[in-house]
């Protein structure tokens, strides 16, 4: 399940740019249905999240919790209020972490693609682009410690985008435990 959680977005981004990309017709020239495809895809991740308020609740009923709660001195919006607001903001701080180190891995990914392109330039290019790595960041850092700076940044960027892509397949599996009837 982690597999197709963390896949899923690639496969709709995928599915909809290239297999229905063609086929989708915005009414507005010279505007590419593309444009709005990545925006779309944080959509649909924002409208699943808020499912598990609705299966949230639900649970919290079915376990008598709001039984328990309409018994204290408090208001009845008040728990679908701090529920919603707190899935809201798990949301926002889930979506914020995996917009942020798949940016960094996709700039890195481009970076070091266009880096490595200098190779067809001869052996002197390629040589200098491998010093300048190794060099850039002197005097205040020693010969090669950006490097691996940047290593341990993108390390920590791979680490907390599968730890969060893996938390989000948990909230998904809790919110609906038992699979669709077939």
């Amino acid at each position: 399940l982690l597999v197709f959680s963390t896949i899923s977005p690639i496969m709709f981004i995928l599915l909809f740019a290239y297999v229905f990309g063609s086929a989708i017709n915005t009414f507005t020239p010279g505007v590419s249905y593309r444009e709005f495809l990545i925006p779309g895809i944080f959509a649909q991740t924002v409208v699943f999240g808020a499912t598990f308020t609705g299966a949230g609740m639900a649970d919290d009923i079915q376990k008598g919790i709001i039984d328990r709660f309409r018994s204290l001195p408090m208001s009845r919006s008040a728990v679908l209020v701090g529920r919603t607001t707190a899935d809201v903001g798990y949301n926002v701080i889930t979506l914020i972490v995996m917009a942020v180190t798949g940016a960094v891995l996709v700039l890195f990914v481009i970076g070091h693609m266009l880096g490595n392109l200098k190779m067809f330039s001869g052996p002197n290019d390629i040589n200098a682009y491998s010093k300048f790595l190794r060099e850039v960041g002197q005097p205040e850092l020693a010969y090669g410690h950006l490097l691996w700076i940047i290593r341990i940044v993108l390390l920590a960027c791979v680490i907390l985008h599968i730890s969060e892509a893996y938390q989000l397949t948990l909230i998904r599996n809790a919110a609906r435990p038992a699979g669709y009837a077939e």
